[in-house]
């Protein structure tokens, strides 16, 4: 089973030759269902990066369950270079936060090039930095795959350092007010390059 990336979906970036991609691989999950997932032949010899060659890959599920509260999920799917002092700011939009209340709010991502060892780093949402137990405010990209700075485990292999790659989850409930409609997010590293 396999997906034929689109080419509009490739992400190139002029300054750093490097690429990503998206593929919509909804169909082949519910044919599929409930499984193990794997990506091969990743053409890493192809050309040449800034940051040595490497490669990575994530799937994000979104799914529908009526016993759970309704939420609303927005996903940016972009591709950007960021590191010693040039950061990159965006903003998400399309957003409907509740006009009152107490609302939960979680931010995720998936990063290449986090060094455990390089600190300086950080994700921030309206000025506040993502952290948590395993992801300091200042080394946010650090080569871990965590939810809520919990190790996700059961992968394979099953690393605590994942070679720079970062597949994070934080809770960032506070961070976006209510009644709002967007939200900004500044990637930066003052030393590291991401």
């Amino acid at each position: 089973m396999g997906t034929i990336v689109d080419p509009s979906l490739l992400f190139w970036n002029k300054n750093i030759p490097s690429f990503m991609a998206h593929a919509d691989v909804t169909s082949m999950v519910q044919t599929a269902g409930s499984s193990d997932y794997y990506v091969a032949d990743i053409a890493l010899a192809t050309g040449s990066a800034y940051m040595g060659r490497y490669g990575g890959w994530a799937m994000l599920v979104v799914y529908n369950d009526p016993t759970e509260k309704t939420r609303c999920i927005s996903v940016w799917d972009g591709f950007d270079f960021f590191g010693f002092g040039a950061n990159d700011n965006f903003r998400v939009t399309g957003l409907l936060t509740p006009g009152s209340g107490i609302f939960e709010t979680y931010a995720g991502y998936f990063g290449m090039d986090g060094e455990a060892c390089y600190t300086g780093d950080y994700v921030s949402i309206n000025g506040t930095a993502l952290a948590n137990g395993l992801n300091a405010s200042n080394n946010t990209l650090n080569g871990t795959i965590s939810e809520f700075g919990v190790d996700v485990g059961g992968k394979s292999p099953n690393l605590g350092y994942n070679w720079e790659m970062d597949i994070d989850v934080f809770d960032a409930s506070g961070f976006v007010p209510n009644g709002v409609t967007s939200l900004n997010v500044v990637m930066g590293s003052s030393f590291e390059r991401i």
